[in-house]
């Protein structure tokens, strides 16, 4: 079988390794601007054991036709990404995106076409401890759905596709689980970029947590009043426990700040923010972080 791995952050790296252990061909389509394009190899450790990976990338001439594409890319490159993508899939492919946010979902539909394609999110976490290192934190499952909630026969086959490490399960509200994962996001990415702590020392120190439960707070309110329903009930619980079980991860953003790379807050903080204007509820925490983090860009 063949992949195709569009974009390369941490969870990219994973699905990568996992898909290359279980005995698939798998390729990267990096865009030329990405510094991760220049590696020639990288070192993943899954539990107890390191091993050394070759980075393998597709070229616009090679003829390789993918079974499954996987996104990654930042999701301001989603039109970028998905026209360097066209000419590799015919209409077999399937496409499941793992990019911030929700707001992408369209852009990929109308280029790329909506009948074999879905939205994902993991739980497993990984971390990148040097430029070429990437480690993994924390295990969980990773669910695949479709924006109007159906459970098609594409989703069947997509997920049967996934090597059992992936552990890939189908969710019937995929867009409640993003939300989820995206409120407790512009509390940790976003403080953990502008005080540069570590989950651990973010939870822990008495001054970010408030900050963290306050900027929880109005995310959690956006949500609810979209009429989101969350996977958990306390934000703040379920964000403190996340942050105990890997105390070592930074933030997403800081770690494209130091690359050199725009970050993701528009998507986040910045969503959030819009959507407190429109619904005129203030959400000011957030206002700051992401005027904060698109300041460090510059």
């Amino acid at each position: 079988m063949k992949i195709l791995v569009c974009g390369f952050n941490p969870l990219a790296v994973f699905f990568y390794y996992a898909f290359l252990k279980a005995g698939s061909e798998v390729r990267f389509l990096l865009e030329k601007s990405d510094s991760y394009g220049k590696l020639s190899e990288f070192v993943f450790a899954y539990r107890n054991k390191k091993e050394k990976l070759k980075l393998m990338q597709v070229d616009s001439g090679d003829n390789f036709v993918p079974h499954l594409v996987l996104l990654f890319s930042h999701a301001y490159r989603t039109s970028e990404v998905c026209r360097l993508i066209k000419p590799f899939c015919n209409e077999n492919a399937y496409i499941v995106s793992f990019q911030t946010g929700i707001s992408h979902f369209d852009i990929i539909a109308g280029i790329l076409g909506e009948d074999n394609l879905a939205l994902g999110i993991s739980s497993h976490v990984i971390w990148p401890v040097a430029d070429d290192v990437f480690r993994y934190i924390n295990g969980g499952a990773t669910f695949i759905g479709r924006r109007d909630r159906k459970n098609t026969l594409a989703l069947k086959k997509i997920r049967q596709m996934f090597p059992p490490l992936v552990n890939v399960k189908i969710s019937r509200n995929i867009n409640s689980l993003i939300w989820s994962q995206l409120v407790i996001r512009t509390a940790i990415d976003g403080w953990g970029a502008v005080l540069h702590f570590k989950r651990g020392k973010l939870i822990n120190n008495s001054y970010s947590r408030t900050l963290v439960r306050m900027t929880l707070a109005e995310s959690e309110r956006i949500a609810r009043r979209k009429r989101i329903k969350l996977s958990y009930e306390d934000a703040f619980a379920k964000t403190e426990g996340l942050c105990e079980a890997t105390p070592e991860v930074g933030s997403y953003f800081l770690w494209d700040l130091e690359k050199g790379r725009k970050t993701e807050v528009d998507y986040l903080n910045g969503f959030i923010y819009s959507l407190g204007q429109d619904l005129n509820i203030p959400t000011p925490l957030n206002f700051i972080l992401y005027q904060a983090v698109r300041a460090l860009e510059k």
